[in-house]
């Protein structure tokens, strides 16, 4: 490949302009158009998926403590609800796959504290949500693609379809999870207490609103990526 390798390291560094996450690795790469490799395409187009992932989740991100302030602080909440996350999602086991067992592959394998890996194979359908169980128990981990959940952490099953996925993701983050921790020897993540942790959602038609407008800074986002701009020209407002 004639792309610099530092570019695809599992971590992506990020700075911040303009209340807007951009991954510095991005500058390391060539203009799409002058790549002439098929291989090299191939890791460009892998890399930029990374990295619009994370640009998802910063966005999100931002726009979840927006609404969730703004609900503390000058917004009328009476419409909002209280709900259990047990009434709203079911944490579901991964399955055991040691090292020595996975096979060489683009599908990222998720342990108690993110991606732990590669293997050829899915055990679920992205996007989705990994949570720790054991080890790192209650980190909360997004991803867009398929992927292996392994024996250490939980993936999240949605009860309530008509909540975006990638809000439930911010959602569980707000919830604190590792204050539901059990020091038993590996510290590990009580699943029943999960489920009746109590938390403020807000009516349907603004969790809509809420999603449409990250829809559209993905959109704008993306589209400045691809020309490797700075994308300092989105409004990051849910008036």
């Amino acid at each position: 490949s004639n792309i610099p390798s530092v570019c695809y390291s599992a971590s992506i560094d990020e700075i911040k302009e303009n209340n807007f996450f951009i991954p510095t690795c991005l500058y390391l790469l060539p203009p799409r158009g002058s790549i002439q490799d098929t291989s090299s395409r191939q890791y460009f187009d892998a890399e930029m998926k990374k990295i619009v992932e994370g640009l998802k989740v910063s966005l999100s991100g931002e726009l979840f403590d927006q609404l969730y302030n703004n609900k503390f602080n000058n917004q009328e909440v009476s419409d909002w609800e209280t709900q259990k996350l047990g009434d709203i999602l079911e944490l579901l086991y991964g399955k055991p796959l040691k090292k020595e067992d996975r096979n060489e592959g683009d599908i990222p394998v998720f342990g108690s504290g993110g991606i732990a890996g590669y293997h050829d194979d899915s055990l679920v359908l992205g996007p989705g949500i990994v949570v720790g169980r054991k080890g790192n128990p209650g980190i909360v981990s997004w991803t867009d693609v398929d992927y292996f959940p392994i024996d250490t952490a939980l993936y999240v099953k949605l009860k309530n379809s008509k909540m975006p996925l990638i809000f439930v993701f911010n959602l569980l983050k707000y919830a604190r999870m590792t204050w539901y921790i059990i020091d038993s020897g590996v510290p590990g993540l009580n699943r029943n207490m999960v489920y009746e942790i109590e938390l403020p959602v807000p009516p349907h038609e603004i969790i809509v609103k809420w999603n449409e407008k990250l829809g559209e800074l993905l959109k704008i986002g993306k589209n400045e990526l691809l020309s490797k701009k700075f994308p300092t020209n989105l409004d990051i407002n849910l008036e």
